[in-house]
């Protein structure tokens, strides 16, 4: 599903995200998702769910290719400290590739912090694309056309260019490259339980506080 920076209904400004989200913080469900690879790339994704409308807001991405900084010790205070700037709750869903056992047994051992394994989707991985690709697509419930259900900041430039070069081989195969990233958006898609595109999106009451 190509997408390119100037789909300006997908993509969009980090601030432009960011304050959206930030005018009613209590809607939301906020996931960091982790893509750990020592030797090639480490890749990270901070995105944030509404738990009505079922929108999708990734905010922004770590995507480190340097060996020497992929250490479980260099690359998770950085995703603390993103998860602070985003939203200072503790309650951050926290979700990896369990290939990486490691990652979590060093999170564990080091930062005393609990993480969930992904549900793998292997057999089941072009539909979990295609279900991304419904939220591409879909107007968002606020601002139609201009948005979608799907919206990614330009912090986030690595799964956008994931996303730009991202198709099947001519044997009509899902190539396993160049998808650190876009594997940390399925995760997000499994955890938080998105499998397709609301016809009916649920409106907070407003006299719940």
């Amino acid at each position: 599903f190509p997408v390119t920076i100037e789909h300006r209904n997908i993509v969009k400004k980090f601030d432009t995200l960011y304050n959206y989200v930030s005018r009613s913080y209590r809607d939301w469900d906020f996931h960091a998702l982790y893509d750990p690879g020592s030797s090639v790339c480490f890749a990270a994704l901070f995105a944030a769910v509404n738990r009505f409308t079922r929108e999708v807001v990734i905010l922004d991405e770590i995507y480190e290719t340097n060996n020497q900084k992929t250490s479980t010790k260099q690359i998770y205070p950085r995703s603390l400290a993103k998860m602070k700037e985003l939203c200072d709750r503790k309650d951050w869903a926290e979700t990896y590739d369990y290939a990486a056992a490691w990652f979590q047994n060093e999170v564990q051992h080091e930062y005393s912090r609990g993480l969930m394994p992904c549900q793998k989707d292997i057999k089941t991985k072009a539909d979990k694309l295609s279900v991304i690709k419904d939220f591409l697509l879909a107007e968002h419930p606020e601002w139609g056309m201009d948005g979608a259900m799907l919206m990614i900041s330009d912090r986030c430039r690595n799964l956008i260019n994931e996303k730009s070069t991202y198709a099947t081989d001519e044997h009509g195969k899902i190539p396993k490259k160049n998808d650190h990233a876009i594997d940390c958006e399925r995760y997000l898609f499994n955890a938080a339980h998105l499998s397709t595109v609301p016809k009916i999106r649920k409106q907070r009451d407003p006299e719940v506080s």
